[in-house]
């Protein structure tokens, strides 16, 4: 756009998504293998979103940005059958809000296997049907 002979740009003020899947809200207990170089660690969290490309959850462990991870999902009671999915990648982000909040990772998944991918879709597909019967309750 041009203003006063000048070449402007205009910034409406909409923050462009990052992301590179959708992420759907969920509260399920996963586990999860932690290891680097040094140790192996095995807990649990809950996760908060999921998307094909990675998870956010609360654990009680803080975990290093760049830490590769192998999280074991369990799908049930949600998904059946329960088979535990394992998906591999790293931490990204690692925050807590305040001192009494549970640790939140942000992870990303490196490319699973094309039965593991499907099985996360129709994990995904089963929690996004759910999500919308709750809230139109």
């Amino acid at each position: 756009m041009k203003l006063f002979g000048r070449e402007i740009k205009l910034s409406i003020g909409f923050r462009r998504e990052r992301r590179r899947a959708e992420r759907i809200a969920l509260h399920e207990t996963l586990y999860l293998d932690y290891q680097n170089s040094f140790r192996q660690i095995r807990g649990s969290g809950e996760g908060k979103n999921l998307s094909l490309a990675g998870i956010l959850f609360a654990t009680s462990s803080a975990l290093p940005v760049g830490s590769f991870l192998e999280l074991v999902l369990h799908l049930y009671p949600a998904f059946t059958p329960s088979a535990p999915i394992r998906l591999q990648g790293r931490v990204v982000r690692s925050f807590q809000t305040s001192a009494q909040e549970h640790h939140r990772i942000a992870f990303e998944f490196e490319p699973p296997e094309k039965h593991t991918a499907k099985i996360l879709e129709s994990f995904l597909e089963r929690i996004r049907t759910r999500n919308k019967k709750d809230f139109y309750r």
